[in-house]
């Protein structure tokens, strides 16, 4: 799946209210078992990239940490957000499906 149909499908889901944006909001999401994935730009801090796999693996929310940088938050139209969450178990799982058919990232289960 190219790049751009990944990004279009993340457009899909913010149509459909379905994603979390910013660190705080996403951290919250996965202590409280809403968020059934996470997805982080390449261009986070090695920090945050950090404490967002260590919080995922912790609570059992899965986690993509993504190669391209600007791209997470500039696709969705909030070209500062470094950090998203999928709240909708369907939606997540597409996108895990879509995105392990691609090559680099990192995504842990």
């Amino acid at each position: 799946m190219t790049n751009e149909r990944f990004y279009s499908f993340l457009g899909l889901a913010a149509k459909g209210g379905k994603l979390v944006y910013g660190a705080q909001a996403c951290e919250a999401g996965v202590k409280s078992g809403k968020l059934k994935l996470v997805l982080v730009d390449g261009g986070a801090s090695e920090n945050t990239k950090k404490l967002f796999a260590d919080k995922c693996r912790y609570y059992g929310v899965n986690i993509i940490i993504l190669d391209e940088i600007g791209l997470l938050g500039k696709s969705l139209g909030k070209p500062e957000n470094k950090i998203t969450g999928i709240a909708d178990a369907g939606f997540a799982k597409s996108v895990l499906k879509k995105y392990g058919s691609r090559s680099g990232g990192e995504k842990f289960e």
